[in-house]
């Protein structure tokens, strides 16, 4: 397996977020991001709870091009150091 088709996600930071989100004055019906020291871009939007997850939702965003094309395929999901 191709390291480079990994995602690493950092529930923790998830969680950071949400809060600092929570202290700030965002609406939390506004998208809230913050760019983390690996280079990713995390959002919280709303009062998600990781308790409470049934479904997950991942999107691409091009933020630096006006037209970009590509493919993506998402199949198979691992939850791991819980």
């Amino acid at each position: 397996w191709n390291p480079l088709n990994s995602l690493d996600l950092d529930l923790e930071a998830l969680t950071k977020i949400k809060q600092r989100r929570n202290l700030s004055s965002t609406p939390t019906g506004q998208i809230y991001r913050e760019e983390q020291s690996n280079g990713h871009v995390y959002a919280v939007m709303g009062n998600p709870n990781l308790g409470e997850v049934r479904g997950i939702l991942l999107g691409v965003e091009n933020t630096k091009k006006p037209v970009a094309c590509g493919e993506i395929w998402l199949n198979e999901l691992r939850l791991s150091s819980i």
